[in-house]
């Protein structure tokens, strides 16, 4: 793999860009704890066996498979607020990756893109504190779309230049790079699937720790 090959680069931001799975785990679980602590780890359980699926599906799921909450009395809204607001100073506090200025310097023509299942308008307010925002000269793409509509926007609007690859840390970031024909790199340093190394050896797809060890596949 020769990262240096490709016209565009794709991260994906929540253990990739930043060290935040953590704290996003531990904000589902105290935004539903209120509804018991059963239902919270029920729910905590589903999240990590759907990493890069939006906040919106999850709460949606939440309200109508584990809780079986009716939508009169529990809104998706009221959940997606109160887990914002115990998320966002976690984020701004979390740690980044390292040596992404040192890799964006390597060839600054090439498009650089974020697209998450985190809010898109709250990566972008995290990005400026941290000063990473500049680096991103394709966009930054978030919630409350869904990853497999931002990439097919994307491509339908001819702004992924070709061949691109995308970084990310679950099996959801690899399906959806696969249906659009994009090539893969699995960042395992901060993953919350256990199982990506049986995962990556079956789907043959390469991995490395940290952002910072793209610097081994640049030629």
């Amino acid at each position: 793999m020769n990262i240096s090959s490709y016209k565009s680069i794709i991260f994906d931001c929540d253990g990739v860009l930043l060290n935040s799975n953590q704290i996003k785990t531990e904000a589902f679980y105290q935004t539903v704890l209120p509804y018991g602590e059963d239902l919270a780890r029920k729910f905590v359980n589903y999240h990590r066996e759907n990493g890069g699926i939006s906040r919106n599906k999850k709460f949606q799921y939440f309200i109508e498979n584990i809780a079986s909450i009716t939508k009169h009395d529990l809104e998706v809204s009221n959940l997606l607020s109160r887990y914002g607001s115990i998320v966002v100073d976690g984020l701004n506090k979390c740690e980044i990756c390292e040596d992404l200025e040192l890799l964006r310097n390597k060839d600054a023509q090439v498009k650089w893109f974020v697209v998450s299942g985190g809010n898109e308008l709250e990566i972008k307010e995290v990005f400026k504190k941290k000063k990473m925002f500049q680096y991103f000269n394709g966009g930054i793409f978030g919630s409350p779309k869904s990853k497999d509509s931002i990439f097919k926007n994307l491509i339908d609007e001819n702004i992924i230049d070709f061949p691109a690859i995308y970084l990310g840390d679950s099996r959801y970031d690899h399906e959806v790079a696969s249906k659009y024909l994009i090539d893969f790199l699995f960042i395992h340093g901060w993953t919350e699937f256990d199982d990506w190394q049986n995962y990556c050896a079956s789907q043959s797809i390469k991995s490395t720790e940290k952002i910072k060890n793209l610097a081994d596949f640049w030629t």
